[in-house]
């Protein structure tokens, strides 16, 4: 694999957060990202940042995924400009920061965008 890219739209509630995990279950499977432990973290991570848009960030805008030979990155746009924070007896910014090398929050005129970055994938050899 070269690289290769793949954006999509999220519906509105619940049922976002769903199929965009399903979504990116999907494509990674399709580019060859095969290791089952691997593939449910990054449906994990995927899981628990469009549940913050979708929760804390006014909707979830957009979900985008990008691959190459050395990394796998999840893109989570969402209509709010606050940083996204660990809040008492919540867990999902552990899990991100648990299964991923890095994240991190980019401002935009309308929101921000949350990237995480995998730890790579067992299953790929670069």
């Amino acid at each position: 694999m070269s690289s290769a890219n793949v954006q999509f739209s999220v519906p509105a509630g619940g049922q976002g957060v769903r199929a965009a995990r399903d979504a990116i279950s999907a494509a990674v499977r399709q580019w060859g990202f095969t290791d089952p432990v691997w593939v449910y973290e990054i449906c994990a991570v995927t899981t628990e940042l469009v549940n913050n848009a979708v929760c804390h960030g006014g909707g979830c805008r957009g979900v985008a995924l990008s691959a190459d030979d050395a990394s796998v990155t999840v893109h989570v746009t969402d209509s709010s400009p606050a940083e996204p924070r660990q809040r008492p007896g919540a867990y999902g910014l552990a899990i991100v920061a648990a299964f991923t090398r890095a994240f991190d929050t980019t401002r935009l005129p309308a929101g921000k965008r949350v990237r995480a970055t995998m730890r790579p994938c067992p299953s790929i050899r670069a």
